[in-house]
């Protein structure tokens, strides 16, 4: 874990104008932040977008293959998974080529020992996965989301329908936001539909260049290892397998379409999850997050005590291309 990271989470600023230029200092300088006395959504989205910036166009709400989620009020979000589901360490919205700068973390309630957020480093993240072979790999290839979207009448279990996650019952509409995404469709004959994006798996840090990890195991099937409902299901090993409904909805692969051996698999997790530094929540607490240099996720609520997340977003960026693959230089010639 950097040391900088450490120190910036050492501190909690008070809910202040003073309070939040200091927070501010600590996202670009540490990569997160603490603030305190935070008690409402207004004041938590006011405070989220002074920090890290305001979303525009798509990405204003969870739109193209999020957790089914629902927008509560000023902007903030559910944060859409079971509580007994583990949360792998990522970072936001990466399986779209557009994603979002920064994000806000903010508890309205939290009852003492209740299971903490995670963060982690995507800097050392990075250091540990560029070595290997798997990182040259991701490098020379990126990485292709796949998402299985079924139509809200299928009898199989559901992660979330392309109803939901793009907000229409227009198939054509929803096709047209798929595009503005980067999200090439694959509708089947049972009305569901396979989504896949190639994205770009290490990102420039605008403030200081550095080339950083991008892409985690929280897209791919680990995603729903201990996910009520979705567990029992086995991976997908290609996209054909995905499109049938039957595996689990989500699968993560090089960007040619190469499955990740489970060693590699198993590498790109021990990257992220090895070294984590957890956030105890309590009522009021906002954790504001650098979404390049910081990762988060969560082990298992599976005690009672309760906590209550809401996710706001921040701005908006265009990610980086994906590597231009040898079979795409052979179909331009």
């Amino acid at each position: 874990m950097t040391q900088a990271l450490r120190e910036a989470l050492r501190v909690v600023h008070p809910h202040t104008l003073p309070g939040i230029r200091a927070a501010a200092a600590s996202v670009r300088r540490g990569g997160a932040a603490l603030v305190e006395n935070v008690w409402t959504a207004a004041e938590a989205s006011a405070a989220t977008h002074a920090v890290v910036g305001r979303p525009r166009g798509l990405l204003a709400g969870y739109i193209g293959g999020a957790n089914p989620r629902s927008m509560r009020t000023d902007n903030t979000f559910d944060v859409g998974a079971p509580r007994s589901a583990t949360l792998l360490q990522h970072q936001e919205l990466q399986y779209l080529n557009t994603s979002v700068r920064g994000l806000g973390l903010w508890c309205p309630r939290a009852e003492p020992g209740a299971v903490p957020t995670l963060l982690s480093s995507t800097r050392n993240a990075s250091l540990r996965v560029e070595p290997t072979d798997m990182g040259r790999r991701l490098a020379r290839e990126g990485v292709m989301y796949t998402r299985w979207l079924p139509t809200a009448t299928s009898p199989a279990p559901i992660y979330s329908t392309w109803q939901a996650t793009f907000g229409t019952d227009c198939r054509h509409t929803a096709a047209g936001i798929a595009s503005a995404l980067g999200l090439r469709c694959a509708w089947q004959s049972c009305g569901g539909v396979l989504t896949v994006a190639r994205c770009s798996a290490f990102e420039r840090d605008p403030a200081d260049g550095a080339q950083l990890l991008f892409t985690s195991m929280a897209d791919s099937a680990s995603w729903f290892d201990s996910w009520p409902g979705l567990a029992h299901l086995h991976a997908a090993h290609s996209q054909e397998e995905l499109a049938t409904g039957t595996f689990r909805p989500l699968q993560m692969f090089y960007g040619a379409g190469t499955p990740l051996s489970p060693d590699d698999a198993s590498c790109l997790t021990d990257a992220h999850q090895r070294e984590t530094l957890p956030v105890d929540w309590r009522s009021g607490l906002l954790l504001l997050i650098d979404n390049h240099r910081t990762g988060h996720g969560r082990g298992s609520c599976s005690s009672d005590l309760a906590r209550e997340l809401r996710v706001v977003l921040g701005a908006t960026f265009k990610r980086s291309p994906p590597p231009i693959l040898p079979s795409e230089v052979h179909e331009k010639n």
